[in-house]
């Protein structure tokens, strides 16, 4: 008997190419390869619905350029039960060499995290960005219905986070789970409650993710009332200065678009409404439709150490490019641009020293312009025309800290990739992040294509 199974990998150059995995007694492998070598490009011998591929992220060690990870979801499989129909499976994998070869991780081989019920056939298939790596690289989190922990780069996994809530009713927000850049140690994370009524809880883990304990929910107190009816946390923020101090985005609509904060000087056990130095709007109250409110996001970047940032480009009539930092935990804020601004314009992605040292690289929409600190960006750098792709068309990046270190970029596919892809997919699925992975180790004199689905 002859197992045919049909994938479609996304190629560079353009190419879409379709590629037959034979599995054949040794008397009949060469006739059918030869046929299967004619029949490729059109054959419909093909048995069950097509595996496609899709490229979404990659994330790098940050303390081993070598060792990365990159990820997206593979469409029309067939989930588990209880559900058993098709559905979305999403994969990621690891790399120990630069991306010269790749293992799935080991909880891609059947461990329930990849099956989320928001995203099933019915649905299409959705890019998402749930692979969280710590700041030493010791832990990875992955969450698309369960938050998993692993601490061995993948190969084994628990899932810490199922005793805070009953189970199967939550899933883990995108964005809303981060670690302490003082202490990888601490941890928090919220977790959805899928059932109607339920309260989110907002975990917060001080051994690396292996144990966790509840600190706030919706109905927390803030300020002597609750915790606000936004509907979910939306954003974790630890503070860059103070180990105990924690942010907390409330959100509504999108779950990456906070629209109010709230901060913890004890780690969690009691909150205060943050006072932000940009208005969204009046206080947020029942009757409100939250979801006309403009996003606040808050971070932290290490070209303003220190520093928690807010950005409120979501507000009408602020620039792009403006920032506010604050060095004292939000009591005081500054008005600034964002480092590496371009005339307006802040950089997509920025990679540290690897085209040389003391320098950071901002990827722009025309290429790649290099910046001093939190200062404004130069001239637009002739490495930019050996890109493996237009500046506007990096979907992600990522690189070592040092000179001559990896760098790869995502790329984002055709349109005619893109519109191929769609045809294989469910209906409604997402194809605005379809990429493919490049990596240059000659401080971006030429590019390698690395292929991280091919294991899928």
């Amino acid at each position: 008997m002859v197992l045919l199974s049909y994938r479609l990998w996304v190629l560079p150059k353009g190419a879409a190419v379709g590629i037959f995995c034979l599995r054949a007694g040794v008397k009949a492998l060469f006739s059918i390869l030869l046929v299967l070598l004619v029949l490729a490009p059109s054959s419909t011998l093909a048995s069950g619905p097509p595996h496609v591929s899709v490229l979404n992220w990659v994330r790098v060690d940050p303390a081993r350029a070598h060792v990365l990870y990159a990820g997206g979801y593979s469409g029309l499989v067939t989930a588990p039960p209880p559900e058993g129909h098709p559905a979305c499976g999403y994969r990621a994998a690891r790399s120990a060499d630069g991306g010269a070869t790749w293992q799935l991780l080991a909880a891609f081989r059947g461990f329930p995290l990849v099956w989320d019920n928001s995203y099933m056939y019915e649905t299409g298939c959705q890019s998402v960005n749930p692979f969280v790596l710590s700041p030493n690289g010791s832990d990875l989190f992955y969450g698309v219905q369960v938050v998993a922990h692993s601490a061995d780069g993948g190969q084994h996994w628990t899932e810490p986070l199922k005793p805070l809530l009953p189970p199967n009713v939550y899933k883990w927000q995108e964005g809303a789970l981060s670690i302490s850049g003082l202490d990888p140690r601490r941890a928090y994370a919220d977790v959805r409650v899928l059932d109607p009524g339920g309260a989110d809880t907002v975990g917060r883990s001080d051994d690396r993710g292996a144990h966790w304990h509840g600190i706030a929910t919706s109905r927390t107190l803030v300020d002597g009332k609750a915790m606000i009816s936004l509907g979910f946390v939306a954003a974790t923020l630890p503070d860059p200065l103070a180990r105990d101090v924690v942010y907390l985005g409330l959100g509504y609509d999108d779950p990456t678009l906070p629209i109010l904060w709230v901060r913890s000087a004890d780690g969690g056990r009691t909150w205060h409404r943050l006072q932000l130095p940009v208005s969204n709007g009046p206080d947020p109250n029942p009757n409100v439709n939250y979801a006309d409110y403009p996003a606040l996001p808050l971070s932290i970047d290490t070209h303003l150490p220190g520093a928690i940032v807010l950005r409120g480009t979501h507000v009408a009539g602020i620039p792009a490019d403006r920032r506010w930092v604050s060095l004292d935990h939000g009591a005081t804020w500054k008005q600034t641009v964002c480092p590496g601004d371009l005339r307006g314009t802040c950089p997509t992605y920025t990679l540290d020293n690897v085209f040389g040292a003391g320098r950071a690289y901002g990827i722009y929409a025309d290429g790649v312009h290099a910046f001093v600190g939190a200062g404004p960006a130069g001239p637009r750098l002739a490495l930019s025309d050996r890109l493996p792709c237009r500046g506007a068309d990096v979907l992600d990046a990522g690189s070592g800290s040092h000179t001559g270190d990896p760098v790869y970029l995502l790329c984002q596919a055709s349109k005619e990739q893109r519109t191929k892809l769609s045809a294989l997919l469910p209906v409604r699925s997402d194809t605005s992040r379809v990429g493919t992975l490049y990596r240059s180790t000659d401080a971006g004199a030429s590019w390698r294509w690395l292929n991280p689905t091919a294991g899928w």
